[in-house]
């Protein structure tokens, strides 16, 4: 079994590296061969009973090991094709993008409401598809949103059913080295498109209203807005409801910072610890009553009819599966029930079964429900942590010595949070690159406060009238008020976080090799030499470049541009804000550059006040030191105050790193006393030189202002990489700016049919006309220019092509 699940992961793993899908019946093909194969290798065994045991032990052993991995890999690889492509089959086709059509759709799932408007899932019940397009497969669910218009939005409740008047769109997210893969997601919640509500009336909707899923997201719901109503206006209140319903999204940016560093962001959901621990306190409950139960008026007794043991199994895994549902039966929960349901049945079973069995058995079952679920940094931490502890684990003994017990229970929760680090450490600095130091410490206080007092107090609140579960609520918010003050303490020094690099393959199995070489029974001798696997990790990190490269972050509909020299570093804007609790800064600059170990910049410019290209701006002030700020930003502005040092950028001010020079080239300085300027005529353009190559970073610059360097400074425009002014828009990139700078490339950074319509047609053909190979971060992703003794270009969606990625129309030149 365990070779098997190894051989399924990596199968599955396989699948999820791919470009393209090989065909169904291709499919169809692997899964005879795999059939008809396992088939002819059993029955050509010995039918003897003891046949099982004594191949085992024969010299053939590791050709049956081989066999069985085989097996297992082809399955996974198999069964993971065949859920890719029923997947994909209903997914919105191009050419449904910018359609407006009629339907009638049930809201599914939890909606969420920010400052913005409704976020929700809409399922198709009727839609009006054009009658020239194939509908054999409709797409069944989208991800809708609702912003608001003249009118007040109504109060969106699960189950409701509404006629709708939506704009498709694909599925399309920003492609990052570092990043969060919000198509591949969308793929594994079953979504099939994206959407926009024009015009919308409630309907009713029938029997359909009042299906399970929706009554229970409707008690979801319910929950929320009274934990919220208890708790108005406190800032930790997001984390009650976090912990009941697994509802994240309210949670504050700066809050998940120090969660992250600190080490307990896994604590702040409905974690497989909570899980565990309400289904065993269920279970102990449950017990207890079965056995108590001689009063009844039964022949025979309860326990004489069940054992007591196996009473507590049921009540532990229907709880646990029960408060899976109330977290929306989200994949980490749903991971967490189903190794409490494969041990529930090992154990009903009678058979056995070691926990590493179990533990595989449990792999298998989570990767048949959901394949994806090995391409996320959760499944690899939790599979890694129990593992890691079974690892420690130790048979109970019969006889303690009272005086040693507290000890002996000191020394293992010590060797299990070492265990736990040995086993973190590799998969944290793979998916994050950064480790928490101070986890240990952290842990060892939160968990049993979030555990044992904060989580049950929450979930006991739910069960009692709201006067009393409001002083209940209001005692775990109290707890939760003590307990994050002193984990922001212990995470704030800059040490408490040690960021790397994201590490190489090669480096990575000898880091994890190193980890399970540490994780061996004591009794086995040289364990510490296991620490050498850790050496690539200690080492200084290499310079990776020697001349100058330039990174063009896919941040949507704005900017923000990484400029690396080989001892310094820079970032042009800093991306979008897109609602009050998010911005590009923390969702994909602050990723990209921890997962590259960068920890300082030795200048930050925000061209101008707008907020596609400032909207990032306060996060990456928060979380990265920055020796200089330089900005357009007038002196009012609310960002000013987090920009220390700060400097305007003004045409004339120029330095030098190395070989590499700088220099700004607008605004004017007598810009700044001048009120008839609107923000894009004060954009901060910089120049870039070096050796013989020139690139220019233009932010939202219009016609006039590059009218202004075509008279003040024409000798300084000609370069070979051209940032586009304002997006493409037709307020610039004038045929004479053009004509003057002369680019080789075009970089267009933009959103995926963004609403400005950037970039515009004929601007788009005006590069092509003078020749310039043009780029674009909607159909390119992150865009990388590495200038050295030659000059490479690159694009994170063509290095790392995957099935589920959609490529935006009219997609840039690719030399």
């Amino acid at each position: 079994m365990r070779r098997w699940a190894a051989g399924f992961l990596a199968g599955t793993l396989i699948l999820q590296q791919q470009a393209t899908l090989i065909s169904a019946y291709a499919n169809q093909i692997l899964i005879a061969v795999l059939f008809l194969h396992g088939l002819w290798w059993w029955l050509r065994q010995p039918a003897s009973p003891g046949f099982h045991s004594n191949f085992v032990r024969s010299r053939r052993r590791w050709l049956y090991s081989f066999v069985s991995l085989m097996l297992g890999l082809l399955a996974g690889l198999s069964w993971a094709h065949w859920q890719a492509c029923d997947a994909l089959q209903t997914r919105l086709p191009a050419s449904f993008d910018g359609q407006e059509i009629q339907t009638v759709v049930q809201i599914d799932g939890l909606p969420y409401r920010n400052d913005t408007g409704w976020h929700f899932t809409a399922k198709l019940l009727q839609a009006d598809w054009p009658a020239n397009i194939d509908t054999s497969h409709p797409p069944q669910k989208l991800s809708a949103n609702w912003f608001p218009q003249r009118e007040a939005l109504p109060e969106l409740i699960s189950g409701q059913c509404w006629q709708m008047r939506l704009r498709l769109k694909q599925i399309h997210g920003t492609a990052n080295p570092g990043g969060f893969d919000s198509e591949l997601w969308a793929l594994e919640q079953g979504l099939d498109g994206a959407a926009s509500v024009r015009e919308a009336s409630l309907q009713p909707c029938g029997g359909a209203e009042w299906s399970a899923s929706s009554q229970f997201a409707r008690w979801r719901a319910s929950l929320r807005e009274r934990i919220f109503a208890a708790l108005p206006e406190q800032r930790y209140a997001a984390v009650v409801v976090a912990l009941v319903i697994g509802e994240q999204r309210a949670i504050t940016q700066d809050d998940w910072s120090m969660l992250m560093r600190s080490g307990i962001g896994h604590l702040i959901s409905i974690s497989g610890s909570h899980i565990t621990m309400i289904a065993a306190l269920m279970a102990w409950l449950a017990g207890q009553v079965w056995r108590r139960s001689a009063w009844l008026p039964l022949q025979p007794a309860l326990p004489l009819r069940c054992p007591a043991q196996h009473v507590m199994l049921v009540t532990g895994v229907i709880t646990a599966w029960f408060y899976v549902a109330l977290a929306g039966f989200g994949v980490p929960a749903q991971r967490t029930a189903i190794m409490l349901t494969v041990a529930a049945l090992a154990n009903f079973s009678g058979i056995p079964w070691r926990s590493s069995q179990i533990l595989a058995m449990a792999l298998l079952a989570v990767l048949i429900i959901d394949p994806w679920a090995a391409m996320w940094p959760g499944f690899w931490l939790s599979f890694g942590a129990v593992a890691a502890l079974m690892s420690v684990a130790q048979p109970q003994q019969e006889k303690t010595v009272k005086k040693k017990h507290w000890r002996q229970m000191l020394m293992q929760a010590l060797h299990s949070q070492w265990a736990l680090m040995a086993a973190m450490l590799p998969a944290c600095l793979f998916w994050f690159g950064q480790f928490s130091l101070v986890s240990p410490f952290t842990n060892a206080i939160a968990i049993p406060v979030i555990g044992w007092l904060v989580t049950p107090l929450a979930l006991f609140g739910c069960l009692l009238p709201d006067m009393l579960a409001k002083l209940v609520w209001q005692l775990a918010h109290l707890l939760l008020s003590w307990l994050m003050p002193l984990m922001e303490w212990m995470a704030g020094p800059a040490w408490a976080v040690w960021q790397r690099p994201v590490p190489e393959w090669p480096y990575l199995l000898l880091a994890t090799a190193g980890s399970l070489i540490l994780l061996l029974p004591r009794r086995w001798p040289l364990r510490w030499l296991g620490l050498c696997g850790w050496l690539p990790l200690l080492l200084p990190v290499p310079q990776q470049q020697t001349g100058l490269v330039l990174q063009f972050l896919d941040v949507g509909q704005g900017m923000a541009v990484l400029v690396e020299t080989p001892h310094h570093r820079l970032l042009y804007d800093t991306g979008p804000a897109w609602n009050a609790g998010a911005d590009a800064g923390a969702r994909i600059v602050l990723p990209y550059l921890q997962s590259r170990g960068i920890s300082k910049l030795d200048a930050v410019i925000v061209s101008h006040q707008d907020t596609d290209h400032s909207g990032g701006a306060a996060s990456i002030a928060k979380n990265i030191a920055t020796v200089q700020w330089y900005s357009s930003l007038p002196e009012q502005h609310a960002l000013q105050a987090r920009m220390r040092p700060h400097q305007r950028c003004e045409a004339g001010i120029k330095w030098r790193w190395g070989h590499v020079d700088f220099e700004f080239l607008q605004p004017a300085a007598v810009s700044y006393a001048s009120d008839k300027w609107k923000p894009n005529a004060r954009s901060c353009v910089l120049r870039i030189a070096y050796r013989d190559q020139a690139i220019l970073l233009a932010g939202d610059i219009e016609a006039v202002q590059e009218d202004e360097m075509l008279q003040m400074q024409p000798d300084k425009l000609r370069a070979s990489v051209l940032l586009v002014p304002h997006h493409g828009s037709g307020t610039s990139s004038t045929p004479a700016f053009l004509q003057a700078v002369q680019p080789e490339w075009a970089v267009f950074q933009l959103g995926y049919r963004n609403r400005y319509r950037h970039p515009r047609a004929d601007v788009w053909q005006r590069y092509a006309d003078f020749g310039v190979k043009r780029l674009r971060s909607d159909s390119e992703g992150a865009i990388q220019f590495v200038f050295s003794e030659t000059t490479e270009v690159s694009s994170y969606r063509w290095q790392r092509p995957r099935y589920w990625q959609t490529r935006a129309d009219g997609s840039g030149d690719h030399e």
